[in-house]
């Protein structure tokens, strides 16, 4: 889906990097988005030490217990349980030149991670920090000296090399040149084995953080201050950090676009425009922090010892207490000529929004009551608000002065949900009680009750592109052409008759939002289309639709904010096939709790400078001037390609040679902002044509594959349709004995073996086809250990259609299967069939066959029996394997899904991974085999069984 950017809003800057000249404007920390990872989301640990981010964007965490990598969507760590060459579980620092070669310094020593897999570098105790240049050279920091490291080769700098006297507080280099902080305040290069003078005479503290790259060095000390050095001198950026009793020291620095960021044990400090800005541990941020970094993206990473946390600019932004509104459950908002933003609450009164901060509108104004209802900006440009106690009316300036107004009967028209101005200058109101005023010679007069029972409301007005008013009532909708009333209800086509909102475009079609029933499309030839959350909507109660500028249509409702463009819409309620792509935005956008409030009319609106503000639970949402869906960093790669459970090394064009029965393969796909909105596919080439779209599991398993050259390939799609990829090219050598001897010498024999097997299959296939029809005539039931040997040309599919909805698994002694059995089992048959009772109760009531990773001990152990006993049992007892014994469960699980109705709207494939099939490949063929049909196949048999009865 494609979003275009809103215009005339000032740019969103802080913590993304991007900025305007002539504005420096700050956004509070806690109005960004945010993710956290802690040890229970995948950290080997919650304390981290260091952080760093590659050239393809995956993020790797140093804690104290290990190293992870983190891409949004899982995350992998690296120990020295299973990696001992890393040397020490303690992480100190990571670097790296290069996409697929990292090094990370431990307590221990420094490793090279390449393909998954540790190399030791050096061992060396002490180490404090490390930095690797573009040539690969390795420069480590001690208390009082350098390590220049070269190929495993060490040279050891100090003071007797003429390195300035005094402890190492931070190194990092850039190109080839290393920078070194010490502890005397001085900061100093190394190039070509020569040290540098003191490059900034003006600081005195020990340097504890230092930063280097194309720009210049930036560096910072135990006070807390932060100087930039460049080629014309060095420069003070801020003062001191508060003297709060805490460690002061500046931990870690990052840079980008002139946007500069560090943190002290406690606080953030942001520097843009020459500008200074302290934030208290505060919003999410990870503890006593210890790292950051800013990412290409302009997103902000810190680290510290409770995790990391990213924070980003979502696409909203809340405004709530911390911005004065009281109150935060918002009901109503309008802006009037001045660009103020007037929001109506429950229980805190009116507000208004100017110069980034709410207002409240006190008593003395003449505003009765604190509940505000409908808000309307009326063709003068005085506001009409709706009360608890009444109607008021005030022109938009401060200080406010309203004054009431009446209906005919001279009394108050309380509980006002919705009030309206159309073409003609007419002014609406309908209230919370079912009623329809018009404002006629300066009072309101009643033209319509809607109901007569309690709960009855009017909620929503709007006009149509003819002049046409409709009214969202709790008894249908109504529609006024100037001259009468018309009730438009289940009658006419509606889903219920209890619609909420109520909107018109210009082509002439109307939507309404109704209450747990969806979105219902009138068009203009009076025929009503509905769409619920079966067609992909995202809620099916909608409390408002509006149009932005580029013609998509915004929903509020109980599940939150969600868009869609309104061709789709139409095309959903006229095309059974078509379902809507739709997704809520939530926490992951920025928004502090997604669930609206319902509101009152206008329950969300668009500003003139094209900010789209919306109510929720928790305050206001209002959007920003990005785009609506962020183009961010896919992270794609093969992490593993495993032969018959062994890791095989990717580099170089692996070759798989020997026995290859099942070659396994993980991958990593995901995104640190809305990872689950990516569409993750993968194909097998040249093997397969068509995709797999797989969502949830990374990992895929192919079966004996033959010899050949492959080349597997795994593409993550985000909204905006951009496209990351991975692949792995890998050669297959099977070792069996028709490869190994010559096909000329085989050529002759095996064609002449391949025509008599066919034909011996064809006559005994059509006997078989016989007896088993004959057989299905007087018995309709099949039994489920009979399907193994159902061939596709012995089943028709009326059978398979009209199998029982209930199955029971019975074992049947004629029932066969290829793989080897017990000759002679040493079990007692009336104790074994006391084992295999057990083994059907444990396989029904507890379906331990749903775990993908089952094994025939597992399952012993559920039945407190040797892994022999049970092997026996289902061998010589089941007349089955363990394979095909699990399967044939799993085989029935998907089936029996497949005739549910609450199922028929998931995957074939979601099915096969609810029942414990491990990959798409492993069903279809065992699928096919015990039933004689696809899955596919056998789905639509039954449905036109369905659909013909």
């Amino acid at each position: 889906m494609k979003f275009r950017l809103l215009t005339a809003i000032i740019i969103f800057s802080a913590l993304s990097g991007v900025m305007t000249a002539q504005e420096d404007y700050f956004l509070p920390l806690h109005q960004y988005a945010q993710r956290n990872w802690r040890a229970v989301s995948g950290l080997a640990h919650d304390n981290v030490k260091s952080m760093y981010i590659d050239s393809s964007g995956f993020v790797w965490a140093g804690t104290i217990e290990g190293l992870t990598r983190l891409d949004g969507t899982s995350s992998k760590t690296f120990s020295t349980r299973t990696h001992p060459r890393m040397q020490s579980n303690r992480v100190v620092s990571i670097d790296g030149f290069s996409s697929d070669t990292l090094f990370v310094a431990t307590a221990m020593g420094i490793s090279k991670l390449t393909d998954g897999s540790f190399e030791k570098v050096i061992e060396e105790s002490g180490l404090t920090g490390m930095t690797v240049t573009v040539n690969s050279r390795i420069y480590a920091s001690k208390e009082n000296e350098i390590l220049s490291i070269v190929k495993g080769e060490i040279k050891r700098l100090s003071i007797v090399n003429g390195m300035p006297d005094g402890s190492v507080g931070a190194i990092d280099s850039h190109n080839d040149t290393l920078f070194i902080g010490m502890s005397s305040g001085a900061v100093v290069s190394y190039d070509k084995g020569v040290f540098s003078g003191n490059l900034c005479g003006i600081s005195s503290f020990p340097v504890t953080a230092l930063k280097a790259d194309g720009t210049g060095v930036i560096f910072g000390n135990s006070a807390g201050m932060l100087y930039r050095i460049t080629g014309s001198g060095c420069t003070e950026l801020n003062s001191e950090l508060p003297d709060t009793g805490e460690d002061r020291s500046v931990k870690a620095v990052s840079s980008q676009h002139g946007v500069i960021r560090a943190v002290s044990g406690s606080y953030l400090i942001s520097i843009e425009n020459g500008k200074a800005r302290y934030v208290k541990n505060c919003c999410g941020m990870p503890g006593q922090m210890s790292s950051v970094v800013i990412d290409s993206d302009g997103s902000l990473w810190m680290a510290g010892d409770k995790g990391v946390s990213l924070f980003y600019p979502g696409v909203f932004a809340t405004l709530g207490k911390d911005e004065g509104l009281s109150s935060e459950m918002v009901y109503a908002m309008i802006e009037d000529r001045d660009g103020r933003v007037w929001v109506g609450t429950r229980g805190g009164g009116l507000f208004y929004y100017t110069d980034g901060s709410f207002k409240q509108v006190g008593a003395q104004s003449g505003i009765k009551g604190l509940f505000i209802g409908g808000l309307m900006m009326d063709d003068l440009g005085d506001i009409w608000a709706g009360t608890s106690h009444g109607i008021m009316k005030f022109p938009a300036k401060l200080p406010v002065r309203a004054k009431e107004v009446l209906s005919a009967k001279k009394g108050a028209i309380p509980l006002a949900s919705v009030i309206f101005q159309d073409s003609v200058k007419r002014i609406w109101a309908g209230t919370a009680k079912g009623e329809i005023y018009l404002f006629v010679n300066g009072a309101f007069s009643l033209v319509r009750q809607t109901g007569t029972e309690k709960g009855e409301y009017v909620s929503s007005i709007t006009e149509d592109s003819s002049g046409k008013l409709w009214f969202a009532t709790s008894s249908g909708l109504l529609k006024f052409d100037g001259e009468s009333f018309r009730s438009v209800t289940v009658k006419d086509g509606l889903p219920d008759n209890m619609v909420i909102s109520v909107y018109a475009d210009t082509s002439g079609i109307v939507l309404a939002g109704m209450m747990r029933t969806g979105l219902s499309i009138v068009f203009p030839d009076g025929k009503i289309r509905n769409v619920n959350t079966g067609r992909g909507l995202c809620s099916d109660t909608i409390y408002s639709v509006m149009t932005d500028s580029y013609g998509y249509l915004w929903f509020t409702s109980t599940h939150g904010i969600f868009k869609l463009r309104k061709d789709h819409i139409i095309k959903a309620a006229n095309d059974p096939d078509f379902v809507l792509n739709c997704f809520q935005f939530d926490t992951l956008d920025g928004i502090r709790r997604p669930e609206n409030t319902g509101g009152v009319q206008p329950v969300a609106m668009i500003r003139r400078n094209g900010e789209l503000w919306f109510p929720t639970v928790e305050g206001v949402v209002r959007s920003k001037s990005f785009p609506l869906s962020r183009s961010q960093n896919i992270h794609t790669s093969i992490d593993d390609l495993i032969l018959n459970g062994k890791r095989v090394d990717m580099s170089g064009g692996p070759v798989l040679s020997g026995d290859v029965s099942l070659v396994e393969i993980k991958y990593t796909a995901g995104r640190y902002m809305h990872p689950e909105r990516l569409k993750i596919r993968y194909r097998l080439e040249p093997l397969e044509s068509n995709w797999t779209y797989q969502n949830e599991r990374r990992t895929v398993n192919f079966e004996k594959l033959s010899s050949g050259i492959f080349n597997f390939v795994v593409e993550a799609e985000d909204e905006n349709g951009a496209i990351k990829r991975a692949s792995v090219i890998f050669e297959v050598k099977n070792s069996s004995i028709i490869s190994m001897l010559s096909s000329k010498i085989l050529l002759i024999p095996l064609s002449f073996l391949i025509l008599s097997a066919g034909i011996f299959l064809i006559v005994i296939s059509r006997r078989r086809k016989n007896r088993k029809l004959s057989d299905l005539s007087n018995d309709n039931r099949i039994e489920v250990f009979d399907i193994i040997d159902v061939r596709q040309d012995e089943m028709p599919s009326e059978a398979v259609a009209s199998a029982p909805e209930e199955v029971f698994i019975e074992y049947n002694a004629n029932s066969k299967d290829e793989s080897p059995k017990y000759e002679k089992s040493r079990l007692d048959d009336d104790i074994a069939q006391a084992y295999v009772r057990e083994l059907k109760e444990l396989m029904e009531k507890e379906r331990p066959y749903t775990d993908p990773e089952l094994t025939l001990p597992q399952l012993a152990g559920m039945l407190n029996l040797s892994s022999n006993i049970l092997s026996q049992v289902i061998n010589g007892h089941c007349n089955l394997n363990f394979y095909t014994f699990v399967n044939i469960y799993r085989t029935e699980a998907v089936i029996k899904m497949m005739k549910d109705d609450f199922y028929k709207h998931r995957s074939i494939l979601d099915l096969a991974y609810d029942a414990g099939f491990k990959s798409k490949t492993t069903f279809n063929t065992i699928f096919k085999k015990h039933t004689g049909l696809t899955p596919s196949e056998f789905r639509r048999n039954f449905a036109e069984k369905g659909e013909n009865q």
